[in-house]
């Protein structure tokens, strides 16, 4: 029976030392593939997002006329530049111009009645004092002046409606810009928008384009990281070879939800000198958060979260542990809450225990004259693509990195557990 025990015991072990062995073998074979290395360069970096959007203008308006008729001049196209007062269409004024010509007939006679009105008051006045007249007189002189005044003002009211109904007759452009729609044709009978329940017929649509919105939907997950204010790049789909610059102008209170997604409207202020960008196109908003320039660069993938050393005695710190050995314990293990946790077994003064309080610092793998060590370092900006490295590399250091897959580390990860658990009783595993 005891002769039965050992050979099982045997054959465990046997089986266990031949896992482990091909287990790293081929861990170290895949890890060697991956391996990569890059120069720290320097560069600028820019943490940004970017949203699609359209480009609208700051200021579009619908051109209607206050007067109805035919409309007998349009000197305008789709497409045209006209400034502030510049003539659109003009209506046939014939019943118009009649009306204006009789109310200021009816305001010269108004008058002349008036200050006829007047020499006959003073008249009638200066004879009841000399007791020639009547008071009576007096009473209806004043009152026959008071009325011609009242006639007055009322041709005076009538003149001035008249006359503004003339220069309704005539279209002036109400602001600078460019004719987006021109619906109207000449000839054609409009109806005004002042007096018709519909709104009247639309003549023109004109925009100033110097400056543009570009309006972008940006994920609410993101829109945390917009502020106004903030600089942005924006790239219109029709010039992909030009960049302009532009700001957040504001951002909307209120999202809006599209097949179960969040979004909120930014809208970018851009300027528009030259014309280019036109109301509805597709473009592209870039939103500066972050940049920084003329700093180092290193590949982000090329930063490993490790625990500093615990003392110079321990033989595998961070300055001497070799990227092929980090490869085949996995990388230091995520542990909870995105942080390293150490290896099974490892003791706690290397891996950032009780003596450490868990404190975790970037480093990368360095290799000089050959010789490959891990070096800490100081990282800043971050595009998930390139890592800013504030201090512990030189521009020109070269840095080693291993392109394994997650999968790969968490099959590792996987086996050292395994090994743990099928190890015999009282016996450890070789190093």
């Amino acid at each position: 029976m005891k002769i039965v025990v050992w050979v099982v015991i045997v054959i465990v072990v046997a089986g266990a030392g031949w896992w482990y062995v091909s287990g790293s073998e081929e861990s170290s074979a895949n890890t060697d593939a991956f391996m990569r290395t890059a120069v720290a360069e320097k560069g600028d970096l820019v943490v940004s997002i970017s949203a699609s959007g359209r480009i609208d203008p700051i200021e579009q308006v619908e051109v209607k006329s206050k007067a109805s008729g035919e409309i007998i001049t349009l000197p305008i196209e789709v497409g045209d530049i006209v400034n502030k007062g510049d003539l659109i269409a003009r209506l046939d004024s014939t019943t118009v111009q009649n009306e204006f010509d009789q109310a200021s007939a009816d305001y010269e006679v108004a008058k002349v009645t008036v200050e006829q009105r007047q020499k006959e008051l003073k008249r009638q006045e200066s004879l009841f004092d000399k007791e020639l007249a009547a008071e009576n007189l007096v009473d209806d002189a004043r009152l026959a002046y008071e009325q011609a005044n009242a006639q007055l003002v009322r041709a005076r009211a009538a003149l001035s409606t008249a006359k503004e109904r003339l220069e309704d007759t005539e279209i002036h452009a109400p602001i600078h810009g460019v004719v987006l729609t021109r619906p109207v044709e000449v000839g054609q009978i409009i109806s005004s928008g002042t007096t018709t329940v519909t709104g009247g017929s639309l003549l023109c649509t004109i925009a100033n384009m110097s400056k543009v919105y570009v309006v972008a939907d940006v994920d609410e997950t993101d829109i945390g990281k917009v502020e106004v204010g903030m600089p942005a790049s924006i790239n219109a789909d029709a010039f992909p070879n030009m960049n302009l610059k532009g700001q957040v102008l504001r951002i909307a209170p209120l999202a809006k939800v599209e097949q179960n997604v969040t979004m909120f409207e930014v809208t970018t202020l851009v300027d528009n000198d030259k014309g280019l960008l036109k109301s509805g196109m597709n473009a592209t908003v870039e939103v500066v958060m972050a940049r920084a320039d003329d700093a180092i660069l290193v590949p982000a993938k090329a930063i490993t979260m490790k625990p500093p050393p615990a003392r110079p005695d321990v033989s595998d710190t961070s300055e001497g542990m070799s990227g092929r050995h980090l490869a085949e314990a996995g990388g230091p293990p995520q542990g909870e809450h995105g942080q390293r946790r150490p290896p099974e077994g490892a003791p706690h003064g290397e891996w950032g225990g009780p003596q450490h309080g868990g404190r975790m610092q970037p480093v990368v793998q360095v290799r000089i004259n050959g010789v490959t060590e891990w070096r800490p370092v100081k990282t800043g900006l971050s595009d998930l693509d390139n890592v800013v490295i504030l201090d512990g590399l030189n521009v020109g250091d070269t840095v080693v990195y291993s392109l394994v897959s997650g999968a790969l580390q968490a099959r590792d990860e996987f086996r050292e557990r395994m090994r743990n658990r099928t190890a015999v009783p009282g016996m450890r595993r070789g190093k």
